[in-house]
């Protein structure tokens, strides 16, 4: 078993960006110092350590990846846009999945950044 992994491995700041320019969004970024407080700031990529995968073995074997993260990841986007915008999908998600709870408290996120 070798570990698959993209090459640039993105935080979460990448990531809002890379689907934020899928569909052409701009947005005022308000990133917060230090660690989260409670649960805004976090996210679920957030991990401390962090998870990191080692794929010198694959490479080794003649692996190359075939682009990183935001040139790769365009499809699943789209995929989970559609999935999340389905009928079916009409529950919060933090009610769906327990790992998502607590994530989506946007009247926490607010008051942090009004309180400046």
């Amino acid at each position: 078993m070798l570990n698959s992994a993209d090459p640039d491995a993105p935080n979460g700041v990448d990531i809002a960006r890379t689907i934020a320019k899928r569909f052409d969004l701009d947005w005022e970024e308000v990133l917060l110092d230090g660690p989260p407080i409670g649960n805004v700031g976090r996210h679920a990529w957030d991990r401390y350590p962090p998870v990191v995968l080692d794929t010198s073995a694959a490479h080794a074997l003649g692996y190359s990846p075939v682009g990183n993260y935001a040139a790769t990841v365009g499809e699943e986007i789209d995929w989970l846009v559609k999935a999340a915008t389905s009928p079916a999908s009409s529950v919060n998600p933090a009610e769906k999945d327990a790992f998502f709870a607590g994530l989506f408290d946007y009247a926490a996120e607010d008051r942090l950044v009004l309180q400046g």
